[in-house]
């Protein structure tokens, strides 16, 4: 969070280390997703998406906040270059998230999607899913 990716990416590459070793899949899949977060803020993003995919064939259909987190990473990481991929992942993690109930991750996710669309010249259906996660948000105001 300080911006010491390097350091961060060390100590990740670490714990994968053991995790893997230890066969400790929670772990691993956590790790994995915070080590392609990094990739991706650093540009690597072919690293990234390497690391969420496996990182989501670990998990299958288990730990839905987790799974969900992967899969907006990975609409992150696929957005300038996959924008229907990503929409997907966007979409998919929306529904993960609702499932699990988490409004803060959902209205994060929207703004994901919404910025998406903005992108790709969907001015219509990128104000709508702003105005969807601010929405999500609104009982805990």
């Amino acid at each position: 969070r300080d911006g010491r990716l390097d350091e961060a990416r060390q100590d990740l590459e670490q714990a994968l280390a053991i995790f893997e070793e230890t066969a400790d899949g929670k772990d691993l899949t956590r790790t994995l997703n915070e080590l392609a977060r990094i990739e991706r803020l650093e540009g690597r993003t072919d690293r990234a998406r390497e690391l969420l995919e496996r990182s989501i064939s670990i998990m299958g259909d288990s730990d839905t906040p987790i799974l969900a987190w992967a899969h907006r990473e990975l609409g992150l990481v696929m957005a300038d270059t996959e924008p229907d991929g990503a929409e997907k992942n966007f979409r998919l993690a929306i529904d993960l998230f609702e499932r699990s109930e988490q409004a803060v991750e959902i209205a994060v996710t929207y703004r994901g999607l919404g910025d998406l669309l903005q992108a790709r010249g969907e001015g219509d259906a990128s104000c709508e899913a702003y105005r969807t996660g601010i929405l999500a948000l609104e009982p805990r105001l």
